[in-house]
C-alpha cells in the first residue's frame, strides 16, 4: 500500500484542499457539519465559530500552520491530522460578539440546527435580500412575522443543497424549519419567539453582519499567530481560493509562488485590508464586476492604476501590495494587464 509518508505537506494540503471544497458542493449537509465539527462527546456534536466558517468558506491551511487539513474524516480518533487546536488560532476567552449572541447556555458552540440556519442564509447574496424578504411578505407591510420567516426559511433550504438536510444519513435532525434555537428566535422575534416582527432593514442588516463576522472569522483563521496581519502568500490563497476545481491547481501554483517573490513575500495583509478585498469583491462583487467590464468592454486596459481606482469608487482602499498580489496571479504573461474572465471567474465567487 502506497505511503502518505512519501508526500510532502504542501501536497497533501492541496488533495485536502481539493477534497473539502468538494465536499461542501456535494456532500449533504450532516456530512459537512460532522467533518468541520471539532467539539465530539457524549453530548453530542457542536461546531466553534471558526469551524462554521471553514465549513462555510473554502480556506487553505495558513502557510506555517502544521495541520494538513480543516476538519476530520469519520472513524478517525480526534482527527488524525488535526491538531487539538485547530478549532481556533484566537485566545480561548476571546469569541466573536456575533455569535455569541445566539449562545444561550454560555458554551460557545453551534448546534447542527443553528448551522443549518447560518449556512442558509450564508447562501442568500447579499443583491437579493430584499427581493427574497418581499416575496414572503404577504401582506406588504415590511415586516415578517416568525411564520412567514419560517416559510421563507423552509423554501430557501429547498433551494440550497447546503441547507437541505434531511438528518437520514447520521441521525442529525434538522427537518423542521422551526428547528432554531432559542437565542436566534429570541433575538429576532423576542423572548416568546412572537413578541416583534422582522423588518427588512433588520433582515439586511443580520444578513450583512453575519458575512463580515465569516470573513473576520476567515483573516483569523490565517493570522495563525494573532498578530493583526497575514502573510501575503495566504492572502493570495484566499484569492484563488474560489477558483473552479478543473483549473485550481493552476492557481495554487500561481499563488505558491508568491513565497518566492522578494519584493511582494516580505510585505504584510492587515485585518482592514483584508475585510476591503472582501467586501467589494467576494460578498459585493456584482457591481465591481459590472464596473470591470464596462471599462474592458470600452476598449481600456485594465491596468493596476485602474483596479485601484475602481476599487477606490466602491469606498474600498486596497493595498499596493493587494494589487500586486492580484496581478501576480492574473496577469500571467506579465504585460501589465489582468484578464477580467478568470479574475472575475476566481475572485467573484
Amino acid at each position: 500500500m502506497f505511503s502518505s509518508a512519501f508526500l510532502s505537506s504542501d501536497y497533501r494540503r492541496n488533495i485536502f484542499f481539493i477534497y473539502e471544497k468538494r465536499l461542501r458542493v456535494h456532500s449533504p449537509p450532516e456530512k459537512v457539519f460532522e467533518y468541520f465539527s471539532s467539539v465530539k462527546g457524549p453530548g453530542g456534536t457542536f461546531m466553534t465559530s471558526l469551524d462554521l466558517m471553514r465549513a462555510a468558506v473554502p480556506v487553505f491551511q495558513p502557510a506555517h500552520s502544521n495541520n494538513i487539513r480543516c476538519g476530520s474524516l469519520g472513524g478517525e480518533s480526534g482527527g488524525a491530522e488535526r491538531s487539538p487546536n485547530i478549532s481556533s488560532s484566537l485566545d480561548p476567552n476571546s469569541k466573536p460578539d456575533f455569535f455569541t449572541l445566539f449562545d444561550t447556555d454560555g458554551d460557545g458552540l453551534i448546534s447542527f440546527p443553528e448551522y443549518i440556519f447560518f449556512i442558509t442564509l450564508l447562501t442568500l447574496p447579499e443583491y437579493e435580500i430584499e427581493q427574497t424578504f418581499q416575496k414572503f411578505d404577504k401582506d406588504g407591510s415590511g415586516m415578517l412575522s416568525r411564520d412567514e420567516f419560517t416559510e421563507m426559511m423552509r423554501a430557501m433550504r429547498k433551494t440550497s443543497g447546503r441547507g437541505n438536510a434531511t438528518g437520514f444519513r447520521t441521525g442529525l435532525n434538522a427537518r423542521n424549519p422551526d428547528d432554531m434555537s432559542n437565542g436566534l428566535v429570541q433575538f429576532l422575534f423576542g423572548e416568546s419567539g412572537r413578541e416583534h416582527k422582522l423588518s427588512l432593514e433588520q433582515f439586511k442588516s443580520f444578513v450583512s453582519k453575519m458575512h463580515y463576522e465569516i470573513d473576520l472569522l476567515e483573516f483569523r483563521h490565517y493570522d495563525l499567530t494573532n498578530s493583526g496581519t497575514i502573510s501575503t502568500q495566504d492572502f493570495a490563497y484566499s484569492v484563488v481560493a474560489g477558483a473552479n476545481v478543473k483549473v485550481m491547481q493552476h492557481f495554487i501554483t500561481r499563488a505558491a509562488k508568491i513565497a518566492s517573490s522578494d519584493v511582494i513575500a516580505m510585505e504584510r495583509i492587515n485585518e482592514e485590508q483584508f475585510m476591503s478585498f472582501c467586501r467589494i469583491l467576494k460578498r459585493e462583487g456584482t457591481e465591481f464586476q459590472s464596473k470591470i467590464k464596462s471599462h474592458v468592454q470600452l476598449g481600456n486596459k485594465l491596468t493596476k492604476t485602474v483596479f485601484q481606482d475602481i476599487a477606490k469608487e466602491l469606498g474600498a482602499s486596497l493595498s499596493q501590495t493587494q494589487i500586486d498580489i492580484i496581478y501576480f496571479i492574473f496577469d500571467v504573461n506579465c504585460d501589465g494587464e489582468l484578464s477580467p474572465k478568470e479574475l472575475l471567474g476566481v475572485i467573484c465567487r
